[in-house]
């Protein structure tokens, strides 16, 4: 029985060292980190039994008996459980603040909604200042956002969505992805959404026409902001008659439609919407021939990197679009759907 339990003291003495043999190689890498240390102490403490038992005192000098090879091994396994205690221990107190870490976060986060639930609740609304905004895109929504805790937010638009124009141009050639990049402002929280037109602003007030009534309705206000917008080509941005999601939807579908059943498109300006736009067309047609003109002697001439500029152009004549730079683009009128224009001294159908 003392035979086998010897043998098992020696199989954990050898485990664990190797182990401890790993440890160490893979904290050679970064010698200052705890673990590191540990193992360290751990690699002193071995040389020290070591040294400690190779050169006995007293009367066991002499004779190196199996008693001492015995208790090597045993103060050495002892070692080795000291050592893995002290570094469970050591992973345990790091899971432990981890733990307590997301626990506080969690706690902050729960605070921060108590805190915006009792400010947007906690006081009458009719004690609340109210804000106008006139305007439902990016500007108007970002105002909205940060001041809805704290006033009582009105929203006018004379659009019932939200869409988002710097990804519109892929829906020239991909018209199905319209409603990831569009939502009603009408599941707006925390804001009183009006769908109509401002008309007339007053001193603490604002009218405007709601969307298939004729009669104008009045906001009263303490703060007005103005957010209405940027304007572009038909096309780009809603035009007065798509007003809601199914018209806007139906509108991006014929414009595809027709840039699909074009033999040839003609792209004039070179800056990044006109490099964005030639790229979408040609990436989804690759047979179509598309043209780019711009006045300038680069593409996207205000960028101030000419690796990019270098880049862009490379890009559009390894697919094929005829990039014509320096030349302006005059309209010379129109035969049904067939547009012909004058690019320096030539005459470019399209």
């Amino acid at each position: 029985m003392s035979k086998l339990l010897l043998l098992i003291v020696v199989c954990i003495s050898l485990s664990l060292s190797h182990s401890f043999q790993i440890i160490g190689h893979h904290c050679n890498s970064n010698p200052k980190n705890d673990l590191s240390l540990c193992y360290k102490r751990w690699r002193h403490g071995q040389g020290a039994l070591g040294h400690r038992m190779s050169n006995p005192s007293g009367q066991g000098q002499a004779c190196k008996s199996t008693e001492t090879s015995i208790g090597r091994i045993l103060l050495r396994a002892c070692a080795n459980v000291c050592m893995i205690a002290r570094i469970t221990t050591f992973k345990l107190a790091c899971l432990c603040s981890r733990v307590v870490l997301e626990v506080l976060d969690v706690l902050l986060y729960m605070m921060q909604g108590v805190k915006r639930l009792c400010a947007r609740w906690g006081t009458s609304k009719r004690a609340r200042k109210s804000v106008c905004i006139i305007g439902g895109s990016f500007g108007g929504l970002s105002c909205a956002r940060n001041l809805m805790d704290d006033f009582n937010v009105t929203v006018i638009d004379q659009r019932d969505f939200f869409e988002y124009t710097p990804g519109v141009l892929q829906l020239l050639v991909k018209p199905s992805m319209f409603k990831d990049l569009c939502f009603p402002l009408s599941l707006l929280e925390g804001v009183n959404f009006c769908h109509g037109t401002a008309v007339d602003v007053h001193d603490g007030s604002v009218d405007f026409l709601p969307h298939g009534s004729g009669e104008a309705q009045r906001v009263k206000f303490d703060f007005l902001i103005l957010a209405c917008g940027s304007n572009y080509s038909e096309g780009i941005k809603p035009d007065p008659r798509e007003f809601g999601m199914q018209q806007r939807e139906e509108g991006w579908r014929a414009r595809a439609e027709e840039v699909a059943k074009a033999s040839s498109v003609l792209v004039v300006g070179g800056g990044p919407v006109g490099v964005e736009l030639a790229a979408e067309i040609v990436e989804k047609f690759p047979s179509k021939s598309v043209t780019l003109v711009d006045a300038h002697q680069s593409l996207c001439e205000t960028f101030a990197s000419s690796s990019s500029k270098r880049y862009m152009l490379e890009w559009l004549t390894r697919r094929n679009v005829r990039v014509l730079l320096g030349h302006r683009c005059i309209p010379q009128g129109s035969d049904g759907a067939v547009r012909t224009f004058l690019v320096g001294e030539e005459t470019v159908v399209k």
